[in-house]
């Protein structure tokens, strides 16, 4: 199933379906770093600036994976660079 699943993210006809597909597997990993590993950033600070920096940090982490594993990979993969 892993290996249909790469298949599909590198050779989907469509671009955008393929950006997701590469950048969805990050977002466990980004909600375990931000919210739920005992080393987490914003421990110590004042709830509501933890909130919010714990939201930007998502934020931040899912737009990181989308730029570098989506379009990146796309630029790279693409002969046509459509996106």
């Amino acid at each position: 199933m892993a290996a249909a699943y790469v298949y599909v993210a590198f050779f989907f006809p469509q671009p955008e379906v393929r950006i997701v597909l590469r950048s969805v597997p990050v977002m466990p990993f980004a909600i375990w770093a931000v919210f739920l590993d005992p080393r987490r950033p914003l421990r110590s600070a004042p709830p509501a600036r933890r909130v919010v920096g714990q939201a930007l940090l998502l934020v931040a982490t899912v737009l990181f994976a989308v730029l570098v594993l989506g379009l990146g990979l796309n630029w790279i993969f693409d002969p046509t660079r459509v996106v």
